[in-house]
C-alpha cells in the first residue's frame, strides 16, 4: 500500500469527531452488500406544471419533501414509483445539469444519492426530462427525454395504490434495445432505476405493480400497470 506523501491531499481527508459522524463516514464507505439506489428529483426554473406532476409520478406517496421555500421545513408530501427511496427537492433551480454538473453533483453528494430527475420546460425544449446517475460523487452518464401524450397517475381513479417498497416487474420490448447502443445503456440506466432491491425470492401476491417500457419508431413508450390477482381454481391465479 503507497504512502500519502502530499500534505495538501491529507488535509483533505475527512476525520470524524463526533461517533455520530463516525458512522455518518462509515456509510459512505464501499459496502460488501450495497443498500437500495436513492434517486433525487428536482427542477429548473422555467419547469412546466406537467414537468413537475411527471416528478411526484415518479416518486409518489409520503416521500420526504425538502421545501427551501418556507426555511427549508422538512414535510411530508405526495410523491410512486420510487418510493420510498427518493427525495424529492421543490425548489426552483437555475442551473441544468447539461451546461454545468457541479450542483447537481453537490445535491446529489450531500444527500447520498446516486440517481436523479431533472425536469425543465423551454420553447425549444417542451416537456422535457433528464435522468442520469453518479459515481463517486461524478455524473456518470444522463440521458435528455422529451415526453408527451402524459397521463398523471392522478387521472386514474379507483385504481388501488401498491404497498410502499414493492419491487415492481421491469419489463422491455423492441428491438433496439438489444441491438443499438444508445437504447442499451438507457435500458441499464432505466433498471437501476425502477428496478428496485436485489431479492433471492419474491411472494406472488407481491407482485402487484409492473412497468413497461416500449421502444417504437424512436420513441419509448412508458406504461405503469397494477397487477390484480383472482381467483381462478388452481394455484396459479388469473392475472
Amino acid at each position: 500500500m503507497g504512502v500519502i506523501k502530499d500534505k495538501s491531499v491529507i488535509n483533505k481527508i475527512r476525520k470524524a469527531k463526533t461517533r455520530r459522524g463516525k458512522r455518518f463516514l462509515e456509510k459512505r464507505e464501499p459496502q460488501v452488500i450495497e443498500a437500495t439506489k436513492t434517486a433525487i428529483f428536482t427542477r429548473g426554473s422555467t419547469a412546466s406544471q406537467r414537468c413537475v406532476q411527471l416528478l411526484k409520478d415518479f416518486v409518489s406517496h409520503s416521500m420526504i419533501t425538502h421545501s427551501y421555500v418556507s426555511n427549508c421545513v422538512h414535510n411530508l408530501s405526495q410523491c410512486l414509483l420510487k418510493k420510498p427511496n427518493s427525495v424529492y427537492f421543490n425548489r426552483k433551480e437555475s442551473w441544468h445539469p447539461m451546461d454545468n454538473s457541479q450542483p447537481l453533483e453537490r445535491m446529489s453528494a450531500k444527500n447520498n444519492s446516486t440517481l436523479f430527475a431533472f425536469a425543465n420546460h423551454t420553447k425549444k425544449r417542451p416537456n422535457n426530462v433528464i435522468i442520469g446517475r453518479t459515481f463517486d460523487d461524478h455524473v456518470l452518464d444522463m440521458y435528455e427525454l422529451g415526453f408527451d401524450n402524459y397521463r398523471s397517475l392522478q387521472e386514474f381513479k379507483g385504481v388501488p395504490k401498491t404497498s410502499v417498497g414493492t419491487k415492481p416487474i421491469v419489463t422491455f420490448s423492441g428491438q433496439a434495445f438489444d441491438v443499438e447502443p444508445d437504447y442499451q445503456r438507457l435500458k441499464n440506466l432505466l433498471l437501476d432505476f425502477f428496478a428496485g432491491p436485489d431479492v433471492e425470492a419474491i411472494r406472488l401476491s407481491g407482485l402487484e405493480h409492473c412497468i413497461q417500457f416500449v421502444a417504437l419508431d424512436g420513441k419509448v413508450l412508458m406504461r405503469s400497470y397494477r397487477v390484480a390477482l383472482k381467483k381462478s381454481g388452481t394455484r396459479l391465479p388469473r392475472v
